[in-house]
C-alpha cells in the first residue's frame, strides 16, 4: 500500500521545481554569454613580438575555430535553452492545469 498524496501539495512541488529547472535554465545562460565573451576575447587575441615591440597578427588556427566554436554555441545551445523553457511552459500546462491532457489531479476524487 502506498499513502494518497495531497493533489494541490503535489502541484505546488512540482511547480516550485519546474521553477528551479527554469532558473536553470537562466544560470546556463548567463554561463553562455559569458562563455561566448571570452571566446571572442580569445579568438582575436594576439601578443606583441619581442622584436620591436610590433603586435603579432591572431593565431590563423584559433581564429576559425573561435568562430567555428562561437556561432555552433549561440546556435544549438540557445537553440537548446528556447526549447527547454517552452517544454516547461507545455509540462505544467499538460499536468497541473485542470484542463490539462495528463492533469494530475483526480477530477472526481477528493480527500481531507
Amino acid at each position: 500500500m502506498q499513502p494518497m498524496v495531497k493533489g494541490n501539495n503535489l502541484v505546488a512541488a512540482f511547480e516550485q521545481l519546474v521553477s528551479h529547472v527554469d532558473a536553470l535554465n537562466g544560470i546556463v545562460d548567463s554561463f553562455l554569454m559569458s562563455q561566448m565573451e571570452l571566446n571572442a576575447f580569445i579568438t582575436t587575441h594576439f601578443h606583441v613580438s619581442p622584436f620591436l615591440g610590433i603586435p603579432n597578427v591572431p593565431s590563423p588556427v584559433v581564429v576559425p575555430a573561435g568562430i567555428s566554436t562561437a556561432t555552433r554555441q549561440l546556435v544549438q545551445t540557445k537553440a537548446s535553452l528556447l526549447a527547454n523553457k517552452a517544454n516547461l511552459v507545455t509540462y505544467k500546462m499538460n499536468y497541473f492545469n485542470p484542463a490539462g491532457d495528463r492533469y494530475i489531479n483526480s477530477r472526481y476524487n477528493h480527500t481531507n
